[in-house]
């Protein structure tokens, strides 16, 4: 699945696309929003609950930089080996927000109880896990962001075949859920578009970096003619 329009000159860039367990979504050149609240409201009305709590190995982070971090924000590899982000361009100030959230189909002891708390499910043996980088451009004002849901499934022991595995029916009903999720969330960013001053602002950037560009000097009359003569 994919679905995208493209687009140039700080116009709305929009791409969703699944690969197996992982959902990418990117939203280049939108407005202001609370993608993180919307997540975790949303995840909660599918009856999801949040266990890096119960899982002490799993780490969820929320944290900001005051500067335009590389397109692989949770991975800066080297100064010679960056590669930026769309909106991104020389001289760019403004700020990173990086987050990651772990998320379970919760169940409750009794099925039809449904006043009951939900509880991890320890026999599930996966769970989503949510990474989000928001970059915003301050000279600009808007905003960009890629999201990942991706389906971590842990290995179950199977006594009948003696071989490793992992509990498919969970897998299944956590990448149906997390299909609903990252749909909702992309249309909840593109729900936001830029504010319409950017994209003069972009385009009038656009025109500054293009006339900085060092032009080659015209050839010389004389040279041309040197040049034409020469076999």
């Amino acid at each position: 699945m994919h679905d995208s329009s493209h687009g140039r000159r700080g116009r709305t860039v929009e791409a969703m696309s699944v690969d197996g367990n992982t959902i990418k979504i990117k939203v280049a050149f939108h407005g202001a929003c609370n993608i993180r609240a919307r997540f975790v409201q949303v995840a909660r009305e599918m009856g999801l609950l949040p266990i890096d709590l119960y899982l002490p190995n799993l780490m969820a982070e929320d944290r900001t930089e005051r500067t335009i971090l590389d397109n692989d924000a949770w991975n800066p590899p080297k100064q010679d080996l960056r590669i930026m982000p769309s909106g991104w361009f020389p001289g760019a100030t403004g700020w990173t927000r990086l987050w990651r959230e772990f998320w379970q189909i919760g169940v409750r002891e009794t099925s039809w109880k449904f006043w009951e708390p939900l509880k991890p499910c320890s026999s599930a043996r996966s769970y989503l896990q949510v990474e989000c980088v928001t970059w915003c451009y301050d000279d600009i004002g808007d905003l960009e962001t890629r999201l990942t849901i991706r389906v971590e499934a842990l290995p179950v022991w199977n006594a009948i075949v003696k071989s490793w595995g992992c509990n498919q029916k969970w897998v299944a009903r956590h990448k149906e859920v997390s299909e609903k999720l990252a749909r909702h969330l992309f249309e909840f960013i593109k729900a936001h578009p830029q504010p319409p001053q950017c994209q003069t602002l972009r385009e009038n950037r656009r025109l500054k970096d293009s006339l900085l560009v060092p032009q080659a000097p015209p050839v010389p009359r004389a040279a041309q003619g040197l040049v034409s003569t020469v076999r």
